[in-house]
């Protein structure tokens, strides 16, 4: 699972590079069942082609989910999966579209989704959404706003939804004397325990925070402020309001003090750091928890908490739904539609109990999430993700065509100003450059 996190976090987190010769081997040679083409024959019988970037453990879990679950209501569909790497995992997947050479169905996230819309490369299935609408009414709110476009396309369906959290570790908490942290718990509060935590020769209180603007924004909408765009898919103005430059600053401020690790701190393997009892406190997403207890560290004493929420109104990172897409030439829309719902719902209801790596969109499959937690002894992780699943506030990064811009106008300084090399000054004239390259976009 995971996006974009997502989106983001969700993805983000993965860092293997694309193989070029795997996904050659995706390639169509032209026999019915194969990438991209897989259409039933006279028989009615098919196979269709999955792929994802799933764990080996996790996709045994689904291989054994469709041949034993999904094959007795469908014996004329069997499916294959064709698991590839996370990285350059979008391009690859444009190319093999463009070159008609796709799987039938593969796993992506909702922002990925968008571009890919735009790009005319996906089916839309609001056909057979407007069917099975009902399939909604099992899922989180709000979850189906960025898998349906503007124009009502829908782009597949969501499957996973990523979270940012806080990892702690439970001992060195307890030697500072530190209670453990609840859920709903402020950035003031998270901050005063990173204080404590901090300690000489670079280590930090807490490490990989997201300190980007959407995170700031997090923050400032949590304490008052509004939030940074007006429309979720499709905004025309940026605004920066008080709290968000207060939320900028008390990010420079921990920084500054040695507190938070700053933004251009190398992430690469903290998990591990994290998992061998070294790091106080971590922000990572929710499908390290499936790692922890599935490949456990006996020594490490772990805990799960929600990530920090503002003092007024509970928000978090929204946007990070992961889910299931097919290329714009598939053959077998029927079929590809019955197997895209089982993997959206009851496909996990039996997986996730053998890798827990995240709550599902729809709430009937997230129970064996929560609860094959629960039993590993985390309950404590289980109630973390519940809770910011169910946040209501949630703030989502950007999806237009003119995203690529904009962020390299931010990241210009971004870093810069939270270290305090550029004053804070220089994120005005960022939000001016940034709203005119959306005026200008608009005009287009």
């Amino acid at each position: 699972m995971k996006k974009q996190l997502w989106k983001k976090a969700l993805c983000a987190s993965i860092a293997v590079m694309m193989s070029a010769s795997l996904l050659a081997s995706c390639g169509n040679s032209g026999d019915k069942g194969d990438l991209g083409v897989a259409q039933p024959d006279e028989d009615g019988n098919v196979t269709l082609t999955i792929t994802d970037w799933e764990t080996e453990n996790l996709n045994q879990a689904m291989q054994k989910a469709f041949d034993e679950e999904f094959s007795k209501d469908h014996p004329n569909i069997k499916v294959k999966i064709q698991p590839a790497p996370l990285g350059d995992y979008a391009v690859k997947l444009g190319q093999m579209i463009s070159s008609g050479t796709a799987p039938d169905i593969f796993q992506f996230g909702d922002t990925d989704g968008y571009s890919f819309t735009q790009r005319g490369l996906l089916y839309d299935w609001r056909d057979y959404f407007e069917k099975d609408k009902a399939i909604v009414d099992d899922m989180y709110p709000g979850i189906m706003d960025t898998w349906i476009m503007e124009d009502g396309t829908v782009t597949g369906l969501p499957a996973l939804l990523n979270v940012l959290g806080i990892f702690y570790n439970k001992d060195i908490l307890a030697a500072a004397g530190l209670d453990e942290p609840q859920n709903g718990w402020t950035y003031e509060e998270m901050f005063s325990y990173a204080e404590q935590l901090k300690g000489g020769d670079g280590e930090y209180g807490i490490y990989g925070l997201s300190m980007n603007y959407v995170w700031a924004n997090v923050l400032s909408v949590g304490n008052g402020g509004q939030v940074y765009k007006d429309d979720v898919l499709s905004p025309t103005k940026f605004t920066w309001d008080d709290k968000f430059y207060e939320a900028v600053e008390m990010f420079k401020e921990h920084i500054a003090s040695g507190a938070v690790t700053p933004p251009t701190y190398e992430t690469t393997n903290i998990q591990d750091i994290f998992r061998q009892g070294q790091i106080p406190m971590l922000q990572y997403g929710q499908w390290l928890i499936s790692d922890l207890i599935n490949n456990p560290n006996e020594d490490l004493n772990w805990g799960y908490v929600s990530n920090p929420m503002g003092s007024e109104k509970i928000t978090t990172e929204g946007g990070g739904s992961i889910g299931w897409m097919s290329p714009k030439q598939i053959q077998a829309p029927d079929e590809i539609w019955e197997l895209m719902k089982f993997m959206a719902t009851d496909m996990y209801t039996s997986a996730l109990k053998v890798s827990p790596v995240a709550a599902c969109a729809s709430k009937t499959p997230s129970e064996s999430f929560f609860n094959t937690v629960i039993e590993a002894g985390h309950a404590d992780a289980a109630e973390a993700v519940d809770y910011m699943m169910n946040v209501e506030t949630k703030i989502s990064g950007i999806y237009p065509s003119w995203k690529p811009e904009v962020e390299k106008e931010i990241n210009n300084v971004w870093n810069d100003v939270l270290t305090g090399a550029k004053d804070i000054s220089e994120l005005k004239t960022v939000e001016e450059k940034v709203n005119q390259i959306i005026a200008n976009s608009n005009e287009e």
